[in-house]
């Protein structure tokens, strides 16, 4: 039988290999499936007196690939971008593809108090920004018996 030190000495170093081997495993894998991070599409509704703002994370999209359309309360954010093409010369290839392709659709139900007339919608540096303006608050009236 080993003594417990011996043990541990001889056994010491493939521990450290495997935790070196995860910590990098784990540094170069992917966030998610597609390669988006946990942020991408994340979307944030604020609501001011006068408006809604709709805040979306679309970091290296263009605008010109960024749809938006309103069907009733619902508001719909379409978004696509086609992966860079890597064409197959000699031992071209890709050693990590964590980057963002494909599409991607989100839909928000705005509150009843949404005008849907004069939406307007700007990208500034990856995040969406929709605004979205109140209906004007309908007042009480008097109405008078004949």
């Amino acid at each position: 039988m080993l003594p417990v030190e011996r043990r541990f000495r001889r056994n010491f170093p493939s521990v450290i290999d495997q935790f070196l081997t995860s910590e990098f495993e784990d540094f170069f894998r992917p966030l998610a499936t597609n390669g988006a991070s946990k942020d991408f599409g994340a979307i944030d509704v604020i609501e001011y007196p006068d408006k809604y703002e709709v805040l979306m994370n679309l970091p290296g999209i263009k605008k010109e690939n960024i749809s938006l359309s309103i069907e009733g309360n619902t508001l719909t954010i379409e978004a696509k971008e086609e992966a860079k093409k890597v064409e197959k010369e000699g031992e071209l290839r890709y050693i990590y593809k964590e980057r963002w392709s494909g599409s991607l659709q989100r839909s928000v139900t705005l509150p009843n108090a949404s005008s849907t007339e004069n939406i307007e919608a700007q990208l500034t540096d990856g995040v969406l920004h929709i605004v979205v303006p109140k209906q004007e608050e309908k007042k009480s009236k008097k109405i008078s018996i004949k």
